[in-house]
């Protein structure tokens, strides 16, 4: 998995950000559930970025739901997208609790 565009990089290179996604699970309505290595849970709204030009491809639910995590980011490798784990973290919304019952990581 080479050449993931991070399309929302943020104020670190992935060497030295203090933040990072750990795990993922795509939710309903282009939403992520995400782990990060503070232990928190956080969901990210990806209508915001959708529509842009580089992830007009994850429209499609099938291919949305291929995420993954690459070098503590979000990323699509058949898509060649990602989005950087501290960007994630400071985008997202805390998880409610409801969340972390029915999706033990």
């Amino acid at each position: 998995m080479t050449n993931i565009v991070r399309v929302l990089p943020y104020k670190s290179e992935p060497e030295q950000a203090e933040v990072w996604a750990t795990s993922v699970f795509p939710l309903a309505d282009y939403r992520l559930l995400l782990q990060f290595n503070t232990g928190e849970r956080r969901i990210f709204n990806c209508k915001t970025i959708l529509y842009n030009r580089e992830f007009m491809a994850l429209l499609s639910p099938e291919k949305f739901n291929k995420v993954v995590i690459f070098n503590g980011d979000a990323a699509w490798p058949e898509e060649k997208v990602g989005l950087s784990g501290e960007a994630l973290y400071f985008e997202s919304t805390p998880a409610n609790e409801a969340i972390d019952k029915v999706f033990p990581f």
